[in-house]
């Protein structure tokens, strides 16, 4: 339903303003630019749209709380 959504908003006038808050398990490349996507019956995700978010905020302070070596796996994903 997220996907299907997401994918309505960019495409509905050339896409919406949004502010992504993504989880502190999670700053990768992906919390860059929303990426959705619908499948089709010929491929899955064949249908979609990127878009770049307004503003990104992540709260960093919660990498803290984290078991050293759950931080180091984030580090090298």
């Amino acid at each position: 339903m997220g996907d299907l959504a997401g994918f309505v908003a960019a495409t509905y006038m050339r896409g919406m303003h949004f502010v992504q808050l993504p989880p502190p398990s999670s700053p990768g490349g992906r919390l860059h630019r929303r990426q959705t996507a619908i499948d089709h019956p010929r491929a899955k995700n064949l249908i979609g749209a990127f878009h770049q978010p307004r503003l990104v905020l992540a709260d960093t302070g919660a990498l803290q709380t984290l078991p050293e070596r759950e931080y180091r796996s984030g580090l090298a994903e």
